[in-house]
């Protein structure tokens, strides 16, 4: 279908001044249509005449010698406006830019089929010209040289995109249609059919998203969150995507693939909040060595104080306010997922919090909470399993009082020991050391320089609070020449190795000595700067810090324990199934197994990327296919 937008000149005419066709002036005319221009009915005479004529030019075997049609009586008097004669003068469009020629190819095709110079005629096929044909309901649309395309519209080489293009050059060529707007509708847009145009003192022009007057088919709104999620190819697919961003998904009792743990989540595109709850149903009991019924009533008779076996109401209400604010301030927002589809840029923030329930058939888990016998942490907290063939049934867990405390010296020697021989594997992995020189010269080669990167990119992977173990860089040179020389030489090279690998961002402290002339005259091998690695920093270190609970929780998320190298039986199973899922969303899984290092999972609080995999899963669930889990990346 197509319609004709006619620019009126000011000379009298014969129609109506408040006809169906004459919107100039009128409310709801897009702006870049004021001036004068009125509107003609789709299907006119002026339509049919500009299929006709783009149908024989497209026909195959068209001959070079191709003229114009006529234009036919009826197409005349639609495109009267008081001119004399069919020498109505081109007009140009407000917003309008240059535009751009037909290419040679183009030319080539389409001029010797309508027996015309088209070197006149200017595409427009910019955003901003796309956004004016878009205010259209349009695929494409003319007005005396100018023809103004929608996104992904000018197609001049494909056989759709030539028909598009050979109908709007019909208008172009065919006398009388230079001050008229004609435009190529959208399949499947109906015609709005004639209502009567406002009046002249209705009001002015206003901006485009507004009826369209009389005779043009009403746009369907257009994409709402194009300057939130980037503009698609198509105004369907944008339809689309603002109806996914408006939608509440929901995923109830997910078990992730890694078969255990279980947690309810929801998602709001629109906002990009994630909201991940693991309900618990809490049930408090003494402690394990608290007295029976007859010692108890003789330890109280003798004068003792045994509330450290029991709970009051007090205590449970700490526990579970300490409990629930402790996790969630561990486990929300540590990372982010956002999608990589083109114009479907969503985000999404995860709040992750245990969430208390009165029922065990509400809970995934039901948690058995033990008084703590004694001043100190326990660690003896466990969580099992849920059943994957019956996700209804709770699983359960077991929790002691002290798992809401902070152990802020656990495991601390053990820790910085994992740290110290993660970097020596690395810099062994690397060859980054020694690092060799030219003679007399302190200038870091291409070689070194590239091991040197390695070494340093692998020195920032580690965890946030893993203890930064100090290196040392001890510099030396060849005997010949001048001693005091040499010593200058050897301290400039193992400062060069430092300066090098602070420079790309290391964060471990990096001392250095320079060591002079070493062995014999003229040794190559000498020429050099070594990198140690700190061993009596471990046995210092005091600040490695731990809660049982919060790594209690991980499990309930599907997260395996990362202290241990399970290779066989269920945990086996689970650690291999756990590691896919880190493969798959791409982000780094444990450099050891078996190891305590700072992680959430081993022996320390950090959530790392990897332990946010099962939220990843769990989103990719909730909207695919819109957003397919592939699609999602976890930051």
């Amino acid at each position: 279908m197509s319609l004709s937008l006619i620019a009126r000149s000011k000379s009298p005419s014969p129609r109506s001044e408040h006809s169906p066709f004459s919107p100039a002036g009128g409310k709801g005319v897009p702006r870049f249509l004021a001036g004068g221009f009125s509107v003609s009915r789709p299907g006119d005479a002026v339509e049919r005449n500009a299929d006709t004529l783009a149908a024989s030019v497209m026909q195959k075997g068209s001959c070079s010698g191709c003229a114009p049609l006529a234009p036919c009586a009826e197409c005349a008097s639609d495109s009267a406006g008081g001119l004399s004669g069919n020498a109505q003068p081109n007009r140009r469009l407000a917003g309008l830019g240059g535009g751009t020629p037909l290419d040679r190819a183009t030319r080539g095709f389409f001029e010797p089929r309508f027996g015309r110079d088209l070197a006149s005629v200017r595409v427009h096929a910019g955003q901003q010209d796309a956004g004016l044909a878009s205010s259209l309901s349009a695929s494409a649309f003319a007005v005396g040289d100018d023809i103004v395309f929608g996104e992904g519209r000018y197609e001049p080489h494909s056989e759709r995109g030539r028909q598009l293009l050979a109908h709007e050059l019909a208008h172009v060529v065919t006398p009388g249609d230079g001050g008229r707007v004609s435009r190529q509708v959208d399949a499947g847009v109906p015609d709005a059919g004639l209502a009567p145009s406002p009046t002249s003192d209705a009001g002015g022009p206003t901006d485009a998203g507004v009826p369209l007057p009389a005779g043009v088919p009403a746009a369907p709104a257009p994409p709402l969150f194009d300057s939130l999620y980037g503009t698609c190819l198509t105004e369907e697919e944008g339809r689309r995507r603002d109806a996914f961003a408006l939608r509440h998904f929901h995923l109830d009792r997910n078990i992730p693939s890694t078969t255990f743990g279980m947690f309810d989540t929801d998602y709001w595109p629109v906002t990009g909040l994630m909201l991940v709850s693991v309900k618990m149903k809490f049930n408090f009991v003494s402690a394990d060595n608290a007295p029976g019924f007859w010692e108890r009533i003789s330890r109280s008779l003798g004068g003792e104080d045994l509330s450290r076996f029991y709970w009051s109401d007090t205590e449970r209400d700490s526990f579970r306010s300490d409990y629930i604010s402790r996790v969630a301030s561990r486990w929300s927002a540590q990372h982010a997922m956002a999608s990589t589809k083109a114009c479907w840029n969503f985000r999404a923030l995860p709040l992750v919090t245990p969430v208390e329930v009165a029922d065990d058939a509400s809970a995934h888990y039901v948690v058995t909470v033990h008084k703590s016998p004694g001043p100190g942490i326990d660690y003896k907290s466990s969580t099992s399993d849920p059943d994957v063939a019956h996700p209804e049934r709770p699983a359960s867990a077991e929790l002691w009082s002290s798992d809401v405390r902070e152990e802020p010296d656990f495991n601390s020697t053990t820790v910085a020991t994992s740290e110290r021989q993660r970097i020596e594997s690395a810099l062994a992995a690397a060859a980054a050391t020694p690092v060799l020189f030219a003679h007399d010269s302190d200038v870091i080669n291409p070689a070194a320089a590239g091991a040197l990167t390695n070494f340093a990119n692998a020195l920032k992977q580690k965890n946030p609070s893993d203890p930064l173990i100090p290196l040392k860089v001890d510099g030396f040179a060849s005997s010949e020449g001048e001693r005091g020389h040499n010593v200058d030489l050897a301290d400039r090279r193992a400062v060069a190795v430092r300066n090098f690998l602070a420079s790309l961002g290391v964060p471990q402290p990096i001392g250095v000595l320079g060591h002079g002339p070493v062995g014999a005259a003229g040794a190559a091998a000498n020429r050099k700067a070594d990198i140690t690695v700190d061993h009596a920093f471990e046995t210092s270190y005091r600040s490695n810090r731990y809660s049982v609970g919060e790594h209690e929780f991980g499990h309930m998320l599907g997260l395996p324990d990362e202290y241990q190298n399970n290779t066989t039986g269920t945990l086996g199973t689970q650690q291999t199934l756990y590691s896919g899922l880190v493969t798959a969303a791409g982000a780094q899984g444990p450099a050891v197994w078996g190891v305590d290092t700072a992680s959430q999972m081993s022996a320390g609080v950090d959530v790392l990327p990897r332990h946010y995999v099962t939220l990843w899963e769990a989103l990719g669930r909730m909207t695919s296919p819109d957003i397919s889990q592939a699609e999602w990346k976890l930051s």
